[in-house]
């Protein structure tokens, strides 16, 4: 597992913590914590959200889901509650989730209380990391 996260602005991982289940999911967002600065800091995360009846991609989201089941002995797809609950574990205070054109959506964890992103910083994240669908 992740023994150290480097010292950075921002610690992004993608398609990660749904290998893991939730305790392991605590102990990565923990480290992420420690390398990240506690004023300006943030840890993004883009991941499948289960349990969203008017999501477009319910049905490959929950597909997801079930591949995780067969592939793995602890990783799941999580709920926004199963989210939420990994995250205050973690120690985040904060976190906001952005529903982007595809199965994913980007999770922002902080524990400070500036402003999350505004629509322009989100499309450009979206257009530079994620892709145009």
């Amino acid at each position: 597992m992740f023994d150290h996260v480097p010292k950075a602005d921002a610690a992004y991982l993608m398609k990660v913590l749904h290998d893991w289940g939730d305790e392991e999911c605590i102990e990565i967002l923990k480290k992420c914590r420690e390398a990240i600065p506690q004023d300006t800091g943030k840890v993004i995360i883009v991941e499948a959200i289960v349990g969203q009846e008017d999501h477009k991609f319910k049905d490959v989201v929950l597909m997801l889901d079930m591949v995780m089941m067969a592939h793995t002995t602890k990783g799941k797809e999580r709920t926004l509650k199963e989210w939420s609950y990994v995250f205050h574990e973690a120690g985040f205070s904060r976190y906001t989730i952005k529903h982007i054109q595809s199965y994913h959506s980007v999770i922002e964890g902080a524990f400070w209380d500036a402003e999350f992103w505004n629509l322009k910083e989100l499309n450009q994240f979206q257009d530079t990391c994620v892709g145009k669908i």
